[in-house]
């Protein structure tokens, strides 16, 4: 099972968890290698209040192929590339090295990571950085805006853990300056869901609508944006992932219309929810991905606590929503 399947269901059960208990969650997964996930930030009005601006602004990192800073001739520094760098999810990047003797070195980047929680406890080419180490893994996590608190995170897990902090420090100074002076660009364009934010793809008054309430609007990152009101949770998510038409872990698709084809499933495997799902732009063969892989749109409604709706009712009315400000199906 992938762990892109497993994600939405694990967040829905960790919002569960904070209902009932009244503290605070946090949730773990892993895609190569383990990445800790903070808690949620509630978007304020000064949303855009940037740490930094220019290159390190939220609009210029969105453009920023993570994969073009672990491009191999960057990396030889650190030993032999075993394999080329390919996109974990749409935020990130991973790379496979073999240092000089032996030992395995994997190096992940992730542009526009939720950093809530964490506390800045020094700095690196000058952005402020909370450094965080756990057996051979360290994590360097970069802060260019605050409210919500969002960066880049360069995670290291190196076989000879007693220098993954130390290799980890120098990515990330790597990582910096290639975005200070000129950083690698996304392929793709206006067509890839990459530039767009999905807090912005339905407006207050239709989640409040879709919701039945008043919903607290929280970023996770670039790439997910949650509503969740007393009774019922929205969320719209970009990620990549097989394509939906094709996703049979869940059951078999089924096809609806939301102004582009999209696939609906269902699920009661915590409390009634609903995702529906379509692909924006297939990554291709030559992604390091597989052929099955591609840019996906993924709006999922869940009943938390036990309201009388229909889930896949109320996240096909999202849905349309959202299909209508991202990049066409290509």
């Amino acid at each position: 099972m992938s762990s892109s399947v497993l994600l939405p269901r694990a967040r829905l059960f960790g919002l569960l968890c904070c209902a009932v208990a009244l503290v605070g969650c946090s949730a773990a997964n892993a895609v190569g290698t383990t990445r800790t996930d903070s808690t949620r930030t509630t978007v304020p009005a000064d949303a855009n209040a940037q740490v930094n601006t220019g290159g390190f602004g939220s609009a210029a990192l969105r453009t920023v192929d993570p994969c073009g800073l672990l491009d191999a001739k960057t990396m030889s520094q650190f030993g032999t590339v075993s394999q080329s760098s390919g996109l974990s999810q749409l935020d990130s990047c991973q790379l496979d090295i073999n240092d000089i003797k032996g030992h395995d070195l994997n190096v992940r980047v992730t542009i526009g990571d939720d950093l809530s929680d964490n506390k800045p406890t020094g700095t690196i080419a000058g952005l402020p950085v909370a450094e965080h180490a756990s057996a051979s893994i360290c994590f360097e996590r970069l802060i260019t805006q605050q409210h919500p608190t969002t960066g880049i995170e360069v995670e290291v897990n190196y076989d000879n853990s007693a220098d993954s902090c130390v290799v980890a420090r120098q990515v990330a100074g790597l990582v910096v300056g290639r975005i200070r002076n000129k950083a690698p660009q996304r392929a793709g364009g206006v067509g890839s869901l990459a530039l767009v934010n999905p807090c912005d793809t339905i407006d207050d008054a239709s989640a409040a609508s879709i919701t039945q309430g008043q919903p607290d609007k929280t970023a996770e990152g670039f790439y997910k944006c949650d509503w969740q009101s007393q009774d019922y949770d929205l969320s719209v998510e970009f990620k990549v992932d097989t394509n939906p038409k094709d996703d049979t872990f869940d059951g078999t698709p089924r096809q609806v219309d939301v102004g582009v084809p999209a696939y609906a499933f269902s699920s009661t495997d915590v409390f009634p929810s609903c995702d529906v799902k379509w692909e924006v732009r297939p990554l291709g063969a030559g992604s390091n991905n597989g052929a099955n892989q591609g840019e996906v749109v993924d709006v999922q409604f869940g009943n938390v606590l036990g309201g009388n709706v229909d889930p896949c009712a109320q996240a096909e009315t999202a849905a349309k929503l959202v299909a209508a400000t991202v990049p066409p199906a290509s």
